[in-house]
């Protein structure tokens, strides 16, 4: 709720327009700095002649004992204060850029995997890895000067970072207080810092901190950085099944052994592999039993207990036909391809290629005659 008893309060804390006197944080004094108030004493008040940043007009030094000293103008003068905050800020960050100090900027940095046709992702949906941190830059590193309002082609940027190598493309710095930057700027190429200057007060932050990435702070066209796919923190862990020609063996990769940067890097002996990403699987045997009758309805002769109609998964054994009814027997999966008794069950083979729900994955085969081939399969809903 507003306070519309104050009339230096405005609805969403901007300055209003107003009359009467409004105190002045800097001053300037004819050198190459702004002076602040803060610099100005009872001894040496009469050392300087000052004047408005903007409308150049005198100001005064208040320096009493009840209020907070600041300049201001002389009394039945006016000035625009959206514009006094504009002209302030200007020169207050060139003298920054000009000083001994860093020209430090805090932003989110935006890393994106250079894999832009990763298979992994876009099978969900998704465009590509993202890491994203918040960094310190010193501007002065790449850059050399810094320009008031230098004119770039049909734009007049408040300031303009430039480097004179031509190596880097320059940064508009753009302050405002009530009027934003022009929609064709913002929507320009140029990277664009874009600050918000509320009152006079945040004046007296910019000499002295960083520009920092904030609500009132933007950081527009800045480029998104093309990184390695394992320097992303937060990359989807995969799990990775693969069947060998030999023996029509399978081995499950589950203990982040592929990545998604080698997920296509093949055993020299697998006639087909599939990959999905971990966190959609409900649990490793699940997709290790789901790849196994994908195989099998290939054309492939897997033959695992887990997929016969004598396992019994409580007892995790085999009820033979010609042992006496109930008499459990430890299942050696290793002697399944040879076992006589194999008999495929079919409820189970169906449940296991409907286990995925819509999660896709990718399979890779090497057919009889050595071509390579890449699909995206998908199933429907478990429950259906």
């Amino acid at each position: 709720m507003s306070d519309t008893t104050n009339p230096s309060i405005s609805i969403d804390g901007i300055h209003p327009e107003f009359d009467g006197d409004v105190q002045y944080p800097y001053a300037d004094v004819g050198a190459p700095k702004l002076l602040h108030i803060s610099s100005v004493t009872n001894d040496n008040r009469r050392s300087y002649n000052y004047t408005c940043p903007y409308c150049k007009k005198e100001l005064l030094p208040k320096l009493g004992t009840k209020r907070r000293h600041c300049f201001s103008h002389k009394k039945g003068e006016r000035c625009d204060i959206d514009k006094y905050i504009h002209s302030t800020a200007e020169k207050l960050l060139k003298e920054k850029w000009e000083s001994d100090e860093p020209f430090e900027v805090v932003m989110t940095v935006r890393r994106v995997c250079k894999n832009d046709n990763c298979k992994i992702l876009k099978m969900h949906g998704y465009q590509s890895c993202v890491k994203e941190q918040v960094e310190h830059f010193d501007l002065k590193k790449w850059y050399s000067d810094c320009i008031v309002e230098k004119k770039v082609d049909d734009f007049i940027p408040d300031l303009c970072l430039v480097d004179n190598t031509g190596k880097h493309d320059p940064i508009f710095i753009e302050i405002w207080s009530k009027h934003k930057s022009s929609e064709k700027k913002m929507s320009s190429k140029y990277k664009i810092i874009e600050i918000r200057l509320k009152t006079v007060s945040e004046l007296e932050w910019l000499p002295n901190h960083p520009i920092v990435e904030s609500e009132t702070v933007t950081f527009n066209n800045f480029d998104i950085i093309k990184i390695d796919p394992k320097d992303i923190d937060g990359r989807p862990e995969l799990i990775k099944y693969t069947l060998f020609s030999d023996t029509l063996k399978s081995h499950l990769y589950n203990r982040g052994e592929a990545k998604c940067w080698t997920y296509h890097h093949h055993h020299p002996k697998a006639i087909m592999e599939v990959v999905a990403i971990k966190d959609y699987i409900y649990h490793p045997n699940s997709f290790w039993l789901y790849c196994n009758s994908l195989a099998i309805e290939k054309g492939y002769d897997v033959k695992v207990c887990q997929l016969c109609q004598l396992y019994n998964n409580n007892e995790k054994g085999c009820i033979r036909e010609f042992r006496e009814k109930g008499i459990i027997i430890p299942c050696d999966t290793v002697d399944a391809r040879r076992c006589e008794q194999f008999r495929l069950r079919d409820r189970l083979l169906k449940r296991c290629k409907i286990y995925m729900s819509s999660n896709p994955v990718i399979v890779w085969e090497k057919k009889p005659d050595g071509q390579e081939v890449e699909t995206v399969e998908r199933q429907k809903a478990w429950y259906e």
